[in-house]
């Protein structure tokens, strides 16, 4: 059985509407994967076309470990197996490419591929040498690179994958000197402050940047599930509340903003470690898509 091309794109639609929604949208991915699986897809790596090789890459962005919240189907570590063994058109390998979708470097979502049991460490994000863009670019990338940092420290967003691999030791860099990393305080704040520049930089609603303010909800919400830091600061809380806020005033993302905004004033009012952001989506039946 073969997955056409026009078939997978109507599945990774699918998945976006239920992302819009907050819907179930996960059993998309399993169905695709299945499908693909019976076709031996690593063996036609090397026959994609570069619109294939793009429908890949979406799928592998959708399935991203720390990229769901309330996720009914375990990620399959798409991106980690099937995207990352890349060539690009100008025949580099495409470490330094953006990827459409999600706005990042492929560089940096290879590091977020290999949260949980892909072996990636807070180090891999600390070391990321970074990539060439626009200044509201490199303040997404340094908030993206910030919110791994946290995420890899969150246990609870590092959810196993349905492989059933062993660790990997895919990332280089492994042997670079030991430095000494930020507290989760100064990483969250960090990490604000660069969706604040990119607010501010962006001119007000009017004149916003549409694709990058798209882009915020990640790592606004990575940050926000470290309670402990939010509950000791008023004025980051507000922060976040009045970021989602704004962002729910774009018509196509308002109901996952606004279920984003539910889920984390319902999470705030539990002590740190006793409850999982997965568990309360899940309570409420719904799957979200921080893309």
């Amino acid at each position: 059985m073969y997955l056409e091309d026009g078939t997978m794109t109507a599945g990774l639609l699918l998945c976006t509407i239920g992302t819009m929604h907050g819907i179930p949208w996960t059993m998309h991915l399993r169905g695709m994967h299945g499908i693909l699986q019976l076709d031996d897809v690593d063996n036609a790596r090397d026959e994609k076309t570069p619109f294939r090789a793009h429908l890949f890459e979406v799928m592998g962005i959708m399935d991203l470990p720390t990229f769901s919240i309330g996720r009914q189907h375990p990620h399959l570590g798409f991106w980690r197996r099937h995207c990352r063994n890349r060539v690009s058109s100008e025949g580099s390998s495409g470490r330094d490419e953006v990827e459409v979708v999600s706005g990042l470097p492929k560089s940096l979502i290879d590091i977020f591929s290999c949260i949980g049991e892909g072996g990636a460490t807070e180090e891999d994000f600390q070391n990321w040498p970074g990539a060439q863009g626009s200044f509201l670019q490199c303040q997404l990338w340094e908030a993206y690179r910030l919110a791994g940092i946290l995420a890899v420290r969150d246990s609870q967003l590092c959810s196993p994958s349905s492989s059933g691999e062993g660790r990997l030791q895919p990332l280089e860099g492994r042997n670079q000197p030991h430095r000494t990393l930020p507290s989760t305080a100064v990483t969250v704040s960090r990490l604000l402050s660069c969706v604040d520049a990119i607010h501010r930089a962006s001119g007000g609603q009017d004149r916003r940047d549409t694709l990058t303010m798209n882009a915020l909800s990640h790592p606004t919400f990575i940050a926000a599930l470290q309670t402990d830091v939010m509950n000791d600061d008023a004025a980051l809380k507000q922060f976040v509340r009045s970021t989602l806020v704004w962002s729910s005033n774009e018509p196509t993302w308002r109901k996952q903003c606004q279920l984003e905004l539910e889920l984390l004033e319902e999470y705030w009012r539990y002590r740190s470690g006793t409850v999982s952001i997965h568990d309360l989506a899940q309570a409420r039946g719904v799957e979200l898509g921080l893309i």
